[in-house]
């Protein structure tokens, strides 16, 4: 189900050993409605949590369950806005990755994206005409006749540019059911809150106009919201603690992100480390960073540069800006060193301009992709 999801999702997540970010509802909730900060796309790092939240926030906010069993006992429960808004909207969870696999391909994705979600609006709103397999037309029929604002999230919202950069005719008419959802007067006035997850921010995609409307919390600028990015030190010293393990090791591992005045962890590899008690690296070589394998000899320095990096010598004066965010284009070797930020090999201090690689998993990572 994509409209009204149930809470289940969220509830196997809480029968392991959940560490309670459920703080960041607050500032979801503080952003409802807000036409300045109700559009937000949050960028992490595989591993990070980014499809936790998005289970949290469908869990919370979806009219399709009663999830006050599941929030009573976390932080947000005390929060004034806690029952204003839990279970009082009609939530859309879209998970691209998933949906290219229930559409048994890339091919037509974005239509059957369409049409399945409009089937699901219908059978609600029974009474609202609307084309079946216009998405847009529908959230504003919807608003027209009865009021009622949509919150969507989306999990991998960057999935289709990531693995499909070649399917241009699909992400373009996926990028103009973003614009025509989120940009302009059906946005500000039909959608309660845009919720989007992935690896790299939203962006520009060629010569379509981008979605400049989004906040683009990221590894490079996190709204002030870095300690629910991953684990932070303090959560990840009580876990060592708990499983015996020894935690300045684990910093040397896993951590070694600063964002405002939070040393950051993996939350996969801690998660996985507290299972195993092993200390390894992670490399799977379906991540996107062999998309810049190839890379590596066409920019001059990009190889003298992370070869530095991985002695560890910080990087200082990297364009942040020059990565062209849409549709993973790299103009220069800037753009590369700024993607692996956005992957997490590497990792910038806001304070200094510099970039460096944070832990030992990242260095053994960039030294494979020197390798390979």
């Amino acid at each position: 189900m994509i409209l009204n999801g149930n809470k289940d999702c969220f509830k196997s997540i809480l029968k392991g050993e959940y560490i309670d970010k459920s703080m960041l509802i607050s500032y979801t909730n503080s952003c409802l409605y807000a036409p300045a900060n109700k559009f937000i796309c949050v960028s992490r790092p595989r591993g990070f949590g980014k499809t936790y939240v998005a289970h949290m926030l469908t869990a919370y906010y979806s009219k399709g369950c009663d999830s006050h069993d599941l929030f009573s006992n976390l932080a947000i429960s005390k929060e004034e806005s806690y029952e204003k808004y839990i279970n009082k909207f009609n939530v859309i969870t879209l998970d691209i990755q998933a949906m290219i696999a229930l559409n048994q391909g890339v091919k037509g994705v974005v239509n059957f994206i369409q049409k399945t979600i409009c089937k699901e609006l219908a059978d609600v709103f029974c009474d609202v005409p609307f084309s079946k397999d216009n998405l847009v037309e529908a959230i504003f029929n919807i608003y027209s006749k009865t009021g009622q604002r949509i919150i969507f999230i989306i999990d991998d919202y960057d999935f289709l540019f990531l693995k499909y950069a070649d399917e241009k005719e699909e992400i373009f008419a996926y990028f103009n059911l973003l614009r025509g959802l989120f940009k302009g007067a059906i946005g500000d006035s039909a959608v309660a809150l845009a919720y989007l997850t992935g690896v790299i921010p939203i962006g520009r995609y060629e010569s379509q106009t981008s979605l400049n409307n989004f906040d683009l919390i990221s590894m490079l600028n996190t709204y002030r919201l870095g300690k629910f990015v991953g684990f932070t030190g303090e959560e990840v010293a009580t876990l060592c603690q708990n499983h015996d393990i020894d935690f300045e090791k684990a910093k040397c591992w896993f951590g070694g992100y600063h964002l405002d005045g939070h040393e950051v962890f993996n939350p996969r590899s801690i998660m996985t480390l507290m299972r195993t008690g092993i200390y390894q690296s992670q490399f799977n070589e379906t991540d996107p960073s062999c998309l810049i394998k190839a890379k590596i000899s066409l920019f001059t320095g990009l190889e003298e540069d992370l070869r530095s990096l991985a002695n560890g010598n910080p990087l200082k004066g990297i364009d942040i800006t020059r990565f062209n965010n849409g549709n993973s284009v790299f103009s220069n070797k800037d753009s590369v060193i700024v993607y692996l930020i956005h992957l997490g090999y590497l990792a910038y201090n806001l304070e200094q301009y510099e970039v460096f690689i944070p832990n030992e998993d990242c260095k053994r990572k960039i030294i494979k992709i020197l390798e390979d």
